[in-house]
């Protein structure tokens, strides 16, 4: 499984172990809709940089990412990275707001909807567009956004990223059990597509693609069924233009051994009527996120 022993997991996230016990309550969805107001009645300093009032409502590290690219594309880390996306957009823009704001509980998410309204400071022609926002929070602020062109993608987005993580949080909790043919069955019909493919792109462990329910059997034989107490740490689980990128550490315990195994992997997902359908399955990180970027 892994090319580095460990004598036990070690998790260097603050969160440790993944755990699906996010709970959202109205008072998240308030402090979300909330910072859309500020950012309307403090749009002028936010320009100039002062996050006063707005960045009591978001973690010191912060990561937004504009997902289709609109207005600007890049990723933007921390209130200083937050700073240099309002200049880059905002810097020449003479009045912003947000009207139409909704916000609601998706998942593990709240997404808030509006539509943006403003004008250049060369042009009295006021423009205005449809955004959704993704927002992942943490001790009840926001700690991750992601901006759409659009409602409805940032929506399905939440769903689908909100799927991956409960399909990750059902594996690690019965795992031993997913030996039993009935319960296999049953967990690829709640969290995989009939017609599912899962590809080993690196080769690893061995090169092979594996289709449908009967793949999934064959899958779990040759990459898991070996090991006891298999466990993915997922770091993180990112929604992007047309995938979910989800980065992990999958460990266990070849079985008759003490010791666990470790290895890093990425896997970017693409779902089909809220189920996965095709997953790739990387070694290391940074290829599953530059494939997502990609589009492959």
């Amino acid at each position: 499984m892994a090319s580095r022993r460990s004598s036990q997991l070690s998790y260097s996230r603050k969160s440790g172990h993944y755990r699906r016990n996010v709970s959202l309550s109205h008072d998240d969805v308030e402090r979300v809709r909330a910072a859309y107001e500020e950012f309307n009645a403090r749009f002028s300093a936010l320009k100039a940089g002062d996050l006063t009032g707005f960045e009591d409502s978001c973690t010191a590290d912060i990561l937004l990412v504009p997902v289709d690219g609109w207005p600007v594309s890049g990723r933007y880390v921390g209130l200083d990275g937050y700073r240099r996306w309002v200049r880059e957009v905002y810097g020449q823009t003479a009045e912003n707001r947000f009207e139409e704001i909704e916000a609601q509980v998706v998942g593990d998410y709240v997404v808030a909807t509006m539509i943006t309204r403003g004008r250049a400071e060369d042009d009295p022609t006021e423009m205005e567009a449809p955004i959704g926002v993704i927002h992942e929070l943490r001790d009840g602020l926001i700690a991750r956004a992601w901006t759409y062109l659009g409602h409805q993608r940032a929506l399905q987005g939440a769903a689908d990223a909100s799927h991956i993580r409960g399909a990750f949080a059902e594996f690690n909790a019965r795992h031993e059990e997913l030996t039993t043919p009935e319960l296999m069955r049953s967990y690829h019909a709640r969290w995989y597509d009939p017609a599912s493919q899962i590809i080993n792109v690196d080769g690893w462990p061995v090169p092979a693609t594996y289709e449908g329910f009967e793949g999934y059997v064959r899958w779990y034989a040759e990459n898991y069924a070996t090991y006891d107490d298999v466990r993915f740490d997922v770091e993180a689980i990112e929604p992007t233009a047309n995938h979910v990128v989800t980065l992990a550490r999958v460990s266990g315990r070849p079985k008759g051994e003490d010791e666990r195994l470790e290895i890093q992997i990425g896997l970017t997902y693409e779902l089909r009527d809220g189920r996965i359908w095709r997953v790739r399955v990387y070694l290391g990180h940074e290829r599953a996120v530059e494939a997502a970027r990609r589009g492959a």
